[in-house]
């Protein structure tokens, strides 16, 4: 995939996660969820890429994301919430250029 076409595919992913996180607001969403969602959607990609997104709308402050132990299945687990500056953007308050939210 070309560098044009990977930024782009990034840009959208990086919104729909914010789209998504909005449905369940201001509950958090497990990445398993977001996975799906993104594959359903046309967007999925690898567990790295998709932690790597999260890194960077955590980094911009539009996300929070938790670590969770669950003790009895020996498993951990990243829950994602989002924040009110991802609301700004979804709302169309703030615009990052970094970010595509349009449908």
């Amino acid at each position: 995939m070309s560098d044009v076409l990977q930024t782009v595919k990034n840009k959208k992913t990086r919104g729909y996660i914010l789209r998504i996180l909005k449905l369940s607001y201001p509950q958090a969403v497990g990445t398993n969820i977001l996975d799906v969602c993104l594959i359903d959607a046309g967007l999925g990609t690898t567990s790295g890429k998709l932690i790597g997104h999260l890194k960077y709308l955590e980094d911009k402050g539009y996300v929070r994301v938790k670590d969770v132990e669950l003790s009895k299945v020996a498993k951990s687990m990243h829950l994602v919430e989002l924040t009110s500056a991802g609301i700004d953007i979804l709302e169309g308050t703030v615009v990052d250029p970094g970010v595509n939210v349009d449908d």
